[in-house]
């Protein structure tokens, strides 16, 4: 089922983004994510759920 482009159900988020449903329903837990209901079926943001996963620099490891 196809749903608004703008809009991912969880299994979708959990395919595009690598993290699980337990991990996308802990987001929603913590406020990270946003949840809107369509009757009984949860939907996320899409930029929501991409903003997620925006790079972020590691600093290499110092061997002494």
């Amino acid at each position: 089922m196809q749903t608004n482009p703008k809009f991912l159900t969880l299994p979708e988020a959990a395919q595009e983004t690598g993290f699980s449903h337990w991990t996308l329903r802990k987001f929603l837990h913590d406020g990270k994510l946003t949840r809107y209901r369509l009757g009984s079926r949860v939907l996320l943001d899409r930029s929501e759920v991409m903003s997620l996963l925006r790079p972020q620099k590691i600093e290499p490891e110092v061997t002494r």
